[in-house]
Order: C-alpha cells, then structure tokens, then sequence
C-alpha cells in the first residue's frame, strides 16, 4: 500500500468542451486536490488526485491508496484507476488485520 500526505483542502477545477472524438462537444469538469506519495525515494512525488463532482476534498493527514483504486490494463499489468480512493489510517489498519494468520493462496 502507497502512503499519501494531503497537507492543504483547496481543489483546482477545469471545465469545458470535449474537443475531439465520440464526445466532442461534450462539457467535462474535473476536480482534483494536491497529494504527495510515498514512493520509497529521498523525498514524496506530488500527484494530482481527482475528487467525484460531489466528493468533499480530503482534509489535511496520512491516507493510505485503497485496493480499489488498483486494476490491470493491457497483458494484465497492474495500474492505478484515475479515480484514487484514499483510507485512513484506522481504514488500512483494519483491512490490513483482516489478512493476519491467512496464507497467500487463502487471500
């Protein structure tokens, strides 16, 4: 699991029209918040993190990426859905538990 740090709330909002393609003229709108993601490198990696249209942003703390906000693409590579799904620490604690005295091929 990928710890991530959201220090600030304010949220950076684009909207407009689909330019190209089956949905042009489309309006979209994407919301997203600043997070920053433990990689296991000298210092964290700023990542943008989409919110729902109606998602409160993320207060200020240690979440954890959720098993949800993973899937796998082409060849069956893992990736990380456009969407993240952030836990609290209680949440990753809890589900992290709920593995304990259960082998590989029981998980």
């Amino acid at each position: 699991m990928f710890r991530v740090e959201i220090d600030a709330t304010p949220i950076t909002e684009k909207s407009g029209k689909i330019k190209n393609g089956a949905r042009a003229g489309e309006d979209y709108s994407i919301r997203t918040q600043t997070g920053y993601v433990d990689l296991g490198g000298k210092y964290p990696e700023k990542i943008a993190i989409n919110l729902a249209d109606d998602q409160k942003p993320y207060l200020p703390g240690f979440y954890w990426i959720a098993p949800e906000s993973a899937g796998t693409g082409d060849f069956d590579s893992i990736l990380f859905r456009r969407q993240l799904v952030l836990w609290t620490e209680k949440q990753a604690a809890d589900y992290l538990a709920s593995f304990k005295g259960r082998t590989a091929a029981a998980a």
